[in-house]
């Protein structure tokens, strides 16, 4: 009886060190995730000053590819920035979509791609479509009806 005691001893210890390493991976996410909210909430409210809660939507990672000149690899982000009481009061501009070019730490806006107003309030997604050389498309609808389409299409021009 022992024996199983002190192995059942072993074992919670060893999850406390586990659950332990997760926490302080969780503290450094959360700070991490935290200073990339901010950073394109200040993006957002160039746009729009209502805007206070940020979530990213999509990340992507551009690889530099085998005949660039630069090894840094570069992320594209689509992010959503809403009012803070997320009421609708008249102005689809109170809800915004983003995409973004950030560098290889994620903290440094390379380039604001476009902002787009929301076509359906509290109802409406936009994603990443395709991403080939310098070409991204991004598509945008409508969650419940699938309506109110856009397709856009941008030229990066990335070296």
């Amino acid at each position: 009886m022992h024996r199983h005691s002190v192995t059942i001893l072993l074992m919670c210890l060893s999850c406390a060190g586990i659950t332990h390493s997760f926490s302080q991976t969780d503290t450094l996410r959360r700070t991490r995730s935290s200073q990339i909210l901010s950073t394109l909430r200040g993006q957002f409210q160039k746009h729009n000053t209502k805007i206070s809660t940020v979530e990213i939507d999509e990340i992507r990672t551009l690889d530099a590819g085998p005949f660039s000149t630069t090894n840094r690899v570069r992320f594209l982000v689509v992010a959503r920035g809403v009012r803070s009481d997320e009421r609708f009061e008249g102005s689809f501009e109170d809800e915004l979509f983003g995409i973004f070019l950030l560098d290889d730490s994620l903290f440094s806006i390379l380039r604001t791609i476009d902002i787009i107003p929301t076509q359906r309030w509290g109802d409406y997604a936009v994603k990443i479509v395709r991403y080939r050389k310098d070409t991204l498309t991004i598509h945008g609808e409508g969650v419940g009806y699938g309506d109110q389409q856009i397709d856009k299409r941008y030229y990066l021009h990335l070296k």
